[in-house]
């Protein structure tokens, strides 16, 4: 461990600090964990730096307040704008005019790089759906750049102006027409970025976890220019020249690219350690590596939230760490070292991505990072000159479809990911002490023991309490999943989803089963994930209100005074169907007792049959789920009177076109002293039970902000 002393000690490596401050201020905004870290960081560079501790206030400072003016909404309605067209996807189109905006349009694939367009259109809701471990859309829109997302009803060209993507959206046109498709598909992938490879193909690629061999790189530009290094210096060109020509290389590997982030990263690396050795700096490859970070986090805080910046910057910096571990030695060991490094190290971002793994993921990368990096690549780039060995570049390319073929069938995928960033935390930590201590055995054992046990555990402890009930964040529409013990339970979906927000949920905690599906009425906002969640998980049982031909599948029927048990948890049915002609009066009504405390779970009912419920089951409640969504025609004062919640959560999407909840029912749930939650404001809640210590924690999350706990003795 004396290296990774003396890395983060003295002068050598010492500017890491400052990059790693960077990164826990932007973090603690939305993790506690960071901020303990980040408090631990200060304390440590107080002590033994005052100099980088006085640069770790300013960076603090500065990255507070930048991530306070990146906090503006988006612009609603409607558009007229004109603007300049930056890059054109499949179906949209990028521009830069009074917002950096993402436009999406039929027209998209007659626009070129430069065009100056007029455009009308609608401007997009942008909704994130607060639910935690899913996709945050908005964080990827800010790390992209983008200030507003809207649909097109009108685009007109009127002017054109040169950019530097013209010259990339040329060469793409010089490739379609000058070779065949399937070879055009791969010269444009690995040496423009453009990727148009089926979507079979992107399966396999997230199995074998090869996704990042399918966009230019800096591992990419890297391996390039080490080659064109190498062969410079076999013509016993000086130093100096060589150094010019390949950093004019990687410049013009970038404007072809598209200066993608982690290209950028690689060349300015590079440049950095050439202009270090000018002028006799005393910097380490750290110290620029943290110098380049830093400087990308200033243009963009949310950077940090984008997959290509954490994986470029991860592995470069691991691969630094580790160099020693890689050694000298022949090609193939240390690139079978490299890929063992770079593909353990970015393991907790894919799988917070693809949520699975391919157990032959360690020899598909090292087979992958040698065929692409030292032969695929190499040979593109001659072909594009030398267009006439196309046949040549046929045979590698079938040569790559044939392995990956291979590689798919021989690979068993399990579906795995860390449940929360502590995991994470433990497993780098057992990296590290794998990587700083390679030379001690008791060191290697240490790290891999607790590699083991974080991964063990993930499986094993995946969620933060034993018992909980939580209020999914689906927008307009219900979804509540009660855990307890080893028992699992969804009532409701919500609407359809194509972004799959719940199956991606489940997943992101190693869920496999569901022991009840409780679907509480037949109306999309309450079953329209039903479907993909019953293929993608085993389902013990679906539970619904009455017969239906809207669902396919098995499913029970239940009636007023069933019962059944999940965990310690005890449920009995209220009401079920009515054959009323108004779908929300047949819901299933759910009387629970869970963490020791009464949930009454009401899914659309109205008064007609809140006003039965009075009659029959007066009892007193803890929890109540409001029903409809926070509609006037629920949450009668009569009902509120006789089952006497002490707290209330009202699912319903932000600025929902039904105006709810509805105030009157918010007079009354306040005129009765309910505690009122709503799903729309406070995101995802969960109320926790801890039952050794009679505590009840009831937690809001929302994407991009601290979670909010409230907790009390029961």
């Amino acid at each position: 461990m004396s290296r990774l002393r003396i890395l983060l000690q003295y002068e050598s490596g010492k500017y890491l600090h400052l990059g790693l401050i960077s990164v826990l201020t932007i973090l603690s905004a939305t993790a506690y964990i960071a901020l303990v870290l980040l408090v631990f960081e200060l304390i440590f560079l107080w002590k033994k730096s005052r100099r980088l501790f006085s640069a770790s206030l300013i960076l603090v400072l500065l990255f507070s307040f930048d991530l306070r003016l990146d906090n503006d909404g988006y612009p609603s309605g409607y558009f007229e704008v004109d603007g300049r067209v930056v890059e054109v996807f499949e179906d949209s189109f990028r521009i830069e005019g009074d917002y950096d905006m993402l436009v999406y349009s039929e027209e998209a694939g007659i626009l070129d790089s430069g065009m100056i367009v007029r455009i009308e259109g609608y401007y997009h809701n942008i909704e994130t759906k607060d639910i935690m471990n899913t996709f945050d859309y908005e964080a990827y829109l800010k790390s992209q750049g983008i200030e507003a997302v809207g649909t097109a009803i009108s685009v007109e060209v009127v002017g054109h102006t040169f950019t530097l993507l013209t010259l990339r959206d040329l060469l793409a046109e010089f490739i379609d027409n000058r070779f065949s498709a399937q070879n055009a598909i791969y010269l444009k992938l690995f040496i423009l970025g453009i990727n148009e490879t089926d979507d079979a193909i992107s399966t396999v690629e997230n199995q074998l976890g090869i996704t990042h061999l399918f966009a230019i790189s800096g591992m990419h530009l890297g391996l390039l220019a080490g080659i064109l290094n190498s062969f410079l210096t076999r013509l016993r060109l000086r130093q100096d020249r060589i150094k010019l020509v390949v950093i004019i290389f990687m410049f013009i590997f970038n404007i072809v690219s598209g200066f993608r982030l982690s290209l950028v990263r690689a060349t300015l690396l590079v440049f950095g350690i050439y202009l270090k050795d000018f002028l006799g700096l005393m910097l380490s490859k750290t110290d620029i590596l943290a110098f380049i970070m830093i400087g990308f986090l200033i243009i963009n805080p949310y950077f940090l939230y984008s997959l290509g910046f954490q994986l470029s910057f991860l592995v470069a910096f691991a691969l630094i760490l580790g160099r020693e571990m890689i050694g000298k030695s022949d090609l193939i060991l240390k690139m079978a070292r490299t890929t063992i490094i770079a593909t353990a190290v970015s393991l907790p971002i894919t799988l917070s991505v693809n949520r699975e793994l391919g157990l032959a993921f360690i020899f598909a990368n090292l087979f992958f990072i040698i065929y692409v990096g030292y032969l695929f690549l190499p040979i593109s780039l001659l072909v594009l000159a030398l267009p006439i060995l196309e046949p040549l570049y046929g045979f590698v390319v079938k040569g790559f479809e044939v392995a990956l073929i291979f590689f798919e069938k021989i690979n068993l995928v399990i579906g795995f990911a860390f449940p929360n960033t502590l995991y994470k935390i433990f497993f780098w930590l057992g990296l590290l002490i794998i990587f700083v201590g390679y030379r001690s055995q008791k060191r290697i054992i240490t790290g891999i023991m607790i590699l083991l046990a974080t991964v063990l555990t993930s499986f094993a402890i995946n969620f933060e309490s034993r018992t909980f009930v939580r209020f999914l964040d689906v927008g307009q529409g219900d979804a509540i999943h009660i855990h307890d013990g080893g028992c699992d339970m969804l009532i409701d979906t919500g609407d359809v989803d194509n972004h799959d927000t719940l199956i991606d949920y489940f997943k992101s905690y190693n869920l496999k089963r569901l022991d009840y599906l409780v679907i509480t009425h037949f109306h999309s906002d309450h079953f329209g994930e039903l479907t993909d969640i019953r293929d993608e998980f085993e389902i013990g049982m679906v539970l619904v209100s009455h017969q239906t031909e809207v669902i396919q599948g098995d499913y029970m029927v239940l009636k007023t005074s069933d019962k059944f048990i999940c965990g310690d948890s005890n449920f009995i049915v209220l009401s079920a169907d009515h054959h009323s002609a108004n779908e929300n009066n047949n819901s299933l009504v759910l009387l629970a007792n869970i963490g020791g405390e009464n949930y009454l779970f009401t899914g659309d009912t109205e008064t007609d049959i809140e006003n039965e419920l009075v009659t029959d089951y007066p009892i007193k409640v803890s929890v109540l789920k409001v029903g409809h969504h926070g509609s006037d025609t629920a949450s009668a004062s009569a009902f509120l009177d006789a089952f006497n919640p002490d707290l209330a959560v009202i699912s319903v999407a932000e600025n929902n076109i039904y105006d709810f909840p509805d105030q009157a029912v918010m007079n009354r749930l306040k005129d009765h002293d309910i505690m009122a939650y709503q799903t729309a404001l406070s995101g995802t809640i969960t109320i926790y039970y801890y039952p050794l210590l009679r505590l009840r924690v009831i937690e809001t999350y929302e994407k991009q902000r601290l979670r909010r706990y409230v907790p009390s003795l029961m």
